[in-house]
């Protein structure tokens, strides 16, 4: 299993307008061969600052679901992105 993380900073004027973004967008995320589960949570030290967590099969699988949810979700992401200060992304194999 592939954990995915990002520390996304999310500026304070537009919170709920990203968090109602994600909401549209996770289910196309969720519908993605390799997705095993995804969370999004706000830092309690920086409340501007969201943890997203996104399981994978494989590593491969995000690079290919990015891939396949470019034209569909360009929109959405606009909106996102629009509302992220910047990000920090990191990706680590999950060992039982």
């Amino acid at each position: 299993m592939i954990l995915e993380h990002a520390l996304l900073p999310v500026r304070p004027d537009r919170q709920a307008e990203f968090e109602a973004t994600f909401a549209r967008a996770k289910p196309l995320v969720a519908g993605m061969p390799g997705f095993r589960g995804l969370s999004l949570s706000r830092c309690l030290e920086d409340d501007g600052t969201y943890l997203l967590l996104v399981e994978w099969d494989s590593l491969a699988d995000p690079t290919i679901a990015i891939a396949q949810l470019a034209a569909r979700v360009v929109p959405l992401e606009r909106e996102a992105c629009a509302a992220l200060a910047g990000s920090r992304t990191a990706t680590a194999a999950v060992t039982p």
